[in-house]
């Protein structure tokens, strides 16, 4: 019986991360013939359950059961904390005795979020990589700036990293100079387990196929402008603007939290906003499995997205999507990988969301209404490109995994 250690998928309400950890999963229990139990870092039953239910029954799905670190009195005893928090990881993972650790995908490995502070998880890393085979599947890398960039050199230095587009390989290879890179694509972008299953999402919905099309607000406002009011403005007025146009709109969360923002308080917001509920708009506040978020999309005419997975499931599926990004990872994954930077919003700009970023996202939508056809089936070609070039290169890893032993790399 295989053992891999599954990392970095602690919220499996994040549909994102939740998509990648369910094809990492469905696809080495594939390769080892069932005979594989996947260890994961899920932080409750409740992350297990969502995960679970989204993969085949022969799964062997097992919870590692970390504790969350607890955050210390000052930075210095956070610090303490995590610290002892690596320990406790390594000797659980000790006790397993995995044949390879995997760190799924994202942009985590960066500093957008915790700035300097990366050099935390870069040393967590490090120390799992002197014991275990450690991949790194399906990354954004960077950017570092300072001593974090000879840091992730010398500390990823025995990890077999894939990233998930060349703008990432590239600023490894030249920035970075790190030697054991390969260049891949996201992990979400391969069919979910139960993605062909009969989902009856749009029906409890009221919806109808091809008759509708949805809008991903984000809880992450504060990555795209310092105002909250205008960004759920901005939101109100498109919206308006699309009933002009007699669109039904949907509005679906795609990330979701316990007592936090969360995708769903975005909606809510929105619809304060939009006023009185009309019948050409349906707001979505259930928390949806992956696979029902990518059946929903798949029926849809196009989407437009501040989350980058839903972006990503939507042109899975073959349909058009307007992505609202806030950093790299949507020019590295959708204008470089599919090849749709006309698709791209560069939306970090308090004076875009003051005046008319709206009036943008309607260029956006004009664009695909009048290439609709064409656009479509390059989609269709270039997702089947994709997924066959990430399937030979997971294969690749799972023979590796199998050389391996359990013995981690060399330098």
């Amino acid at each position: 019986m295989k053992k891999i250690v599954i990392l970095q998928i602690p919220n499996s309400k994040n549909n994102g991360s939740a998509m990648m950890a369910i094809n990492t999963i469905h696809f080495y229990n594939t390769f080892f013939k069932n005979n594989c139990e996947f260890h994961c870092d899920f932080s409750t039953t409740n992350d297990y359950k969502r995960i679970k239910s989204e993969l085949t029954e022969n799964t062997a799905l097992i919870s590692l059961n970390i504790e969350t670190p607890v955050k210390g009195k000052n930075s210095f005893f956070t610090l303490i904390n995590r610290l002892k928090h690596i320990k406790k990881i390594k000797n659980k993972l000790k006790g397993i005795k995995p044949d390879a650790v995997i760190v799924l995908g994202g942009d985590d490995f960066s500093e957008y979020y915790s700035g300097w502070k990366i050099i935390i998880r870069l040393y967590y890393i490090f120390e799992l990589t002197k014991l275990f085979p450690v991949f790194l599947l399906g990354h954004t890398i960077g950017p570092f700036y300072s001593w974090r960039k000879k840091a992730f050199n010398i500390l990823m230095s025995k990890a077999k990293i894939l990233t998930r587009d060349e703008p990432s390989y590239k600023y490894c290879k030249e920035e970075l100079k790190v030697a054991n890179i390969q260049l891949g694509h996201d992990l979400a972008w391969l069919d979910l387990p139960n993605q062909s299953n009969d989902i009856d999402i749009v029906k409890k919905y009221n919806l109808i196929e091809n008759k509708f099309m949805v809008i991903i607000p984000s809880a992450l406002v504060n990555q795209y402008t310092s105002n909250e009011n205008h960004f759920f403005d901005s939101w109100a007025k498109l919206i308006h603007l699309l009933e002009e146009k007699k669109y039904k709109i949907v509005l679906m969360p795609h990330v979701f939290k316990m007592n936090k923002k969360d995708d769903i308080w975005a909606i809510n917001e929105i619809e304060k906003r939009v006023g009185k509920k009309e019948s050409s708009i349906t707001f979505i506040k259930d928390e949806l499995l992956p696979s029902e978020c990518r059946k929903l999309l798949s029926q849809s005419i196009f989407s437009i997205s501040c989350r980058m997975h839903s972006a990503v499931s939507t042109l899975q599926t073959g349909k058009p999507t307007i992505a609202i990004s806030y950093s790299a990872k949507y020019g590295g994954v959708i204008g470089s990988d599919v090849n749709l930077p006309q698709l791209i919003i560069e939306a970090v700009n308090d004076t875009l969301w003051e005046n008319n970023i709206h009036i943008k996202i309607l260029e956006k939508i004009n664009l695909i209404e009048n290439n609709y056809e064409e656009l479509t089936n390059f989609i269709k070609n270039r997702i089947n490109e994709i997924k066959e070039e990430q399937l030979e290169l997971m294969n690749n890893y799972g023979e590796i995994i199998l050389n391996q032993k359990g013995n981690p790399f060399e330098s």
